[in-house]
């Protein structure tokens, strides 16, 4: 059967693997296997990087499965360093994310072995720039300049990463539902590992959850009224320097 008219519709791929005692998904091309993966596991952080996942759609899609290879991934990644000068740590991070959807074809038998598994990035080396230690109170005078600057989208947002040290991608993906101010917990359920955490709330940071509006389930939003993103949050922090240098 051609795999690629079956998987012209998105709702195709939900049906195949109904049937998927009827197919050799070995046969399957990368893309095909991505869109039926994305639909068992639509909360996947495996296309959370949107740059580094377009190209590695982009430079895979029309492989059959079968076709692929260590080889041809260790290529990929030592042109991703080159074109965007990434170091190994974020490497190994694009890797992680990709291996969710590369131990998934294992589980199912799609593929006998995971070829990212012989794939290795130093975690350990120094970063392209050394981490800045804030103080008390140059944080104090940053959360003040972001709240003249931007006080219902951008201040909100970096006073809960300060007062919580989690990622930015868990901040902005938070909802109210996370909230438990009867405990005074905060609960991150989509996190890099892919298991949730609780961390206690700050009496600080639950004077500001309380004034915030209530109307949608997400927390943040950027100028636009809409749920705040990566990008948007990118954008933010970049005017944001550009009047704070």
């Amino acid at each position: 059967m051609e795999v690629t008219k079956l998987m012209l519709r998105k709702d195709n791929a939900m049906d195949i693997w109904k049937s998927r005692h009827l197919f050799q998904f070995q046969n399957f091309t990368v893309i095909s296997l991505v869109r039926i993966y994305l639909e068992l596991h639509p909360t996947s952080h495996f296309n959370e990087r949107k740059k580094h996942y377009l190209s590695f759609l982009k430079t895979f899609q029309k492989y059959k499965i079968q076709d692929l290879n260590a080889t041809l991934l260790q290529a990929w990644f030592t042109q991703t360093q080159a074109e965007n000068n990434l170091v190994e740590k974020t490497l190994h991070r694009i890797k992680c994310q990709l291996n969710l959807f590369f131990k998934w074809l294992k589980k199912e038998g799609i593929t006998i072995i995971n070829h990212l598994d012989t794939i290795r990035f130093r975690q350990n080396i120094e970063g392209l720039r050394s981490r800045i230690i804030l103080s008390a109170d140059e944080l104090k005078d940053l959360c003040a300049n972001a709240k003249k600057h931007s006080g219902t989208t951008f201040y909100p947002v970096l006073y809960t990463l300060i007062h919580t040290g989690a990622r930015r991608s868990e901040v902005i993906n938070l909802q109210w539902k996370d909230i438990d101010f009867e405990n005074n917990m905060i609960i991150f359920s989509r996190t890099k590992n892919g298991e949730s955490r609780k961390i206690k709330m700050s009496s600080h940071l639950r004077l500001l959850f309380e004034k915030l509006p209530k109307t949608k389930p997400y927390i943040f939003f950027n100028c636009k009224g809409t749920r705040a993103s990566g990008h948007s949050m990118s954008r933010a922090i970049q005017r944001f320097k550009r009047i704070y240098p």
